[in-house]
């Protein structure tokens, strides 16, 4: 994650103003009468100095804070109502000199804030014109939006995705992990504090069953490794797995499709302390959570088709009889392809021989109409 800002390099050097003069160190502006450059925040990510980058038509000094967006002494705060929270730091320089009786030293201040509700896109608000005198722009606020993804896995986390259609035997594990990796890793914990699965793909169908209640699984899972937490609130990642059922009394026709569908939640450390969620054994709930609901959101996964297994039934024993029906699907498909050409063929020869008698009944009766009457005389007259 990070945060770039630019000053066109053309501008700042027809005021003076070069490379080496520019740094970030938060938005409380260097007294232009000190002499010497103000001791930077740099962390092994940033330098808090600016790099010459070239684009389309224009050179610009570029300055980029990686990672933590505080670096470089900026500042994070939340704003009221607790909707967003806001990074601000500012681009600096002092240049000329000074004599015991004149100074040509002049700075130059560029603050910039930038909002997060989750996406950083930052833009100036107006263009860049630096003048011989102490200077401060209002750069604006940009809002964006945090993304996170829901995904489905086979055999463990992300190692095999589970892509829909594809069948997955009743009792077997499905692995789930919710991630939030746009958000600041220094500032926000994901949490999920709940999650259920429904027949079908609306969150707000009658019949579901919990799987995470209160960010723990859900109590009154028979199973003791029926539903099992890995990691919540520990980063930008959350995940757990559980066995897959089937829903019992759903109309008929309607397909055995589980849909999974979690509210998670961007927990701040600096407002809510702790972000990590403890499940202990034994006690598979937790406490009610307390949390801003403006900050959570709500994302569903694809469908997963769930397989009965017989009692009688292992695994490996559902998945070969799973292998043979498609093997014997195939094999029919194949033998009534072969039996369709073939009479397909048949109907061809039949439909040409037909033609082809009537035409010659046609071109039978076409010449007899061309004889004389005499010629169709009875070979036995009566005599009077």
């Amino acid at each position: 994650m990070q945060r770039n800002k630019a000053i066109n390099k053309c501008a700042a050097n027809a005021h003076g103003y070069r490379l080496g003069d520019f740094y970030l160190n938060g938005i409380t502006a260097t007294p232009i009468t000190d002499t010497n450059l103000p001791l930077l925040s740099v962390d092994p990510n940033n330098t808090c100095k600016g790099s010459v980058s070239f684009s389309a038509g224009s050179i610009d000094y570029e300055f980029v804070i990686k990672g933590n967006l505080t670096a470089c002494n900026g500042t994070a705060k939340i704003d009221p109502g607790y909707k967003n929270i806001t990074y601000s730091n500012a681009l600096q320089a002092i240049v000329g000199n000074v004599t015991s009786v004149i100074s040509r030293k002049r700075s130059l201040f560029v603050e910039f804030t930038c909002s997060y509700a989750l996406n950083l896109n930052l833009t100036l608000g107006r263009p860049l014109v630096p003048t011989n005198r102490d200077v401060r722009i209002d750069s604006g606020t940009s809002e964006g939006k945090f993304v996170v993804s829901l995904n489905l896995w086979e055999t463990t986390w992300k190692s095999t995705p589970y892509i829909s259609p594809k069948a997955i035997v009743s009792n077997s594990y499905i692995y789930v992990t919710v991630d939030a990796g746009t958000a600041d890793p220094g500032r926000f914990k994901l949490q999920i504090t709940s999650a259920k699965a429904t027949p079908t793909s609306s969150p707000s169908d009658k019949i579901f069953y919990p799987l995470l209640v209160n960010g723990c699984p859900n109590p009154a899972e028979t199973l003791a490794d029926g539903i099992v937490v890995d990691t919540n609130g520990q980063g930008l990642d959350a995940q757990f797995k559980f066995r897959v059922f089937q829903f019992v009394n759903l109309p008929i026709g309607q397909p055995q499709l589980v849909y999974i569908h979690v509210v998670a939640h961007l927990c701040d450390e600096a407002v809510e302390g702790n972000c990590t969620m403890v499940c202990k054994p034994g006690n598979r709930g937790r406490r009610e959570l307390r949390y801003d609901s403006k900050n959570t959101i709500v994302a569903s996964s694809q469908p997963i088709l769930v397989l009965k297994r017989n009692e009688d039934e292992t695994e490996d024993d559902v998945t070969e009889t799973e292998t043979k029906k498609t093997d014997m699907s195939l094999e029919g498909a194949v033998s009534w392809a072969k039996g369709s050409w073939l009479a397909l063929l048949v109907i061809i020869l039949i439909v040409v021989l037909i033609g082809f008698l009537l035409l010659s009944l046609c071109i039978l009766i076409y010449k007899s109409t061309r004889h004389n009457q005499e010629d169709f005389k009875p070979l036995i007259q009566a005599t009077t």
